[in-house]
C-alpha cells in the first residue's frame, strides 16, 4: 500500500480504467481482480484520489471534444437534407429540426 506521499503502484493505475469502463464498483473489482477491501484503502489515498480525478477530467474533455465534432457534422447534414431537392426528405429534415 502506498503512503500519501508515495507513488502509486502499478496495481493502483491499472485499476483505474477498470473503475471507469465498469458499471459499478464491485465490477471494477471482479476485472481488475482486487478486492473491494483494497480500493476502499486506495480511496483514503490523497494520490489516489488525486490521480482519478486527473483521469476523469481527461475523459470529461474528450467527451466534450468528440459531441462537439459530431455537433458539427450533424448540423451540416441536416442542412443538407433540409435543402434536399427531394420534398419528403426536405419535410422529414424539416420535422425534425423544428423549422
Amino acid at each position: 500500500m502506498t503512503g500519501a506521499g508515495e507513488a502509486l503502484t502499478p496495481r493502483q493505475l491499472a485499476f483505474i480504467p477498470h473503475l471507469f469502463s465498469s458499471p459499478s464498483m464491485e465490477q471494477a473489482c471482479r476485472r481488475a481482480r482486487v478486492s473491494k477491501v483494497t480500493v476502499y484503502t486506495w480511496m483514503k489515498n490523497a494520490k489516489f484520489i488525486e490521480e482519478l480525478r486527473r483521469r476523469s477530467d481527461e475523459v470529461y474533455q474528450h467527451s466534450l471534444q468528440t459531441l462537439s465534432a459530431g455537433r458539427t457534422k450533424a448540423v451540416e447534414k441536416l442542412l443538407q437534407l433540409v435543402n434536399s431537392d427531394r420534398e419528403d426528405i426536405a419535410l422529414g429534415a424539416c420535422a425534425l429540426a423544428g423549422c
